[in-house]
């Protein structure tokens, strides 16, 4: 993308597709940082997922393909 004079046709077909799986992949790690910070503990083995937190988790252990 720093180079666009030197894509062709092709090549924006999955740079979309690849900027569109990076962003799910960001979505799903802020999730899951979320989660891991505020229920984890050092040492400890963090509480399992309840409600929505549980949802997001199943979520983000979905396959992206």
């Amino acid at each position: 993308m720093n180079h666009a004079d030197i894509l062709g046709v092709s090549d924006w077909a999955e740079l979309h597709q690849a900027f569109g799986e990076a962003l799910e992949m960001n979505n799903r790690m802020k999730t899951l940082t979320k989660y891991i910070m505020d229920s984890a503990t050092l040492g400890r083995r963090p509480a399992e997922p309840q409600g929505s937190d549980l949802a997001d988790m199943r979520a983000f252990c979905t396959s992206l393909f």
